[in-house]
């Protein structure tokens, strides 16, 4: 397998994701997956459809990085597609900061995703 797109930005932003989704699956898993599903106050609905949600955005995260590796083996449109789910989830993270009314200390998780979509752009462009 040759490497067809050897960039910087690219590998940064592919490290940068599988970095967040480690963090989401080890520390999210104890600090918000693990209470989530011991949480007897809340509707069985609501606790179960919260908890698949926190692994589907664990496999978007992993996803996310293989995105970006697929594109430094097989070009741009991979980039592309690793960048668009980074902004994608930035500008619904920061979104969610207003539309939930709490601050970006409590919330600050959308922020981790602008560098990753920022060096996307960056690679995708050809800047």
């Amino acid at each position: 397998m040759t490497i067809l797109y050897e960039n910087w930005s690219v590998s940064i932003a592919a490290l940068l994701s599988f970095a967040w989704c480690l963090l989401h699956f080890f520390g999210g898993g104890a600090t918000i997956a693990k209470p989530l599903r011991q949480a007897s106050s809340l509707d069985h609905t609501v606790m179960a459809t919260m908890w698949m949600c926190w692994h589907m955005v664990t496999a978007t995260l992993f996803l996310m990085g293989v995105f970006f590796v697929m594109g430094l083996v097989w070009g741009t449109a991979y980039v592309v597609a690793g960048t668009l789910l980074a902004a994608a989830i930035a500008v619904a993270g920061l979104g969610a900061k207003y539309a939930l009314g709490t601050s970006f200390a409590v919330l600050f998780q959308g922020w981790l995703f602008v560098p990753i979509a920022v060096l996307g752009a960056y690679s995708a462009l050809g800047i």
